[in-house]
């Protein structure tokens, strides 16, 4: 069994074989705890343009910003981002590695 730690670097290399990954998630009180600090870390950074210094994940610091994250994503006044990402090939299993390359004017712009 393969495991990363929250927020670890990793990579994954694909050589000349077909792989096939599996992504599960799970939740801690530790894991909650900090996911609720980096979040209103983030809003308080992004939005009060305050840079707060703690990263405690107890204490009334921790809790107020806890409060401020559930305000925040119940509220949906977070701003909903789209990207644009340019398909540079396509799937093909007759293709060498199973996919094709497509010329500059076959190329398409999807929205994630």
């Amino acid at each position: 069994m393969l495991h990363w730690a929250l927020n670890g670097p990793h990579r994954v290399e694909n050589y000349d074989v077909r792989n096939v990954s599996l992504t599960t998630e799970h939740w801690t009180d530790e894991i909650r705890c900090s996911y609720a600090m980096n979040y209103g870390n983030g809003v308080l950074r992004r939005d009060v343009r305050w840079q707060p210094r703690s990263r405690n994940t107890s204490g009334p610091a921790f809790w107020a910003k806890a409060g401020l994250t559930a305000a925040y994503r119940f509220s949906g006044v977070q701003k909903k981002t789209s990207y644009q990402r340019l398909l540079s090939y396509r799937i093909d299993p007759r293709a060498p590695l199973g996919r094709r390359l497509l010329d500059e004017k076959d190329r398409v712009a999807i929205s994630i």
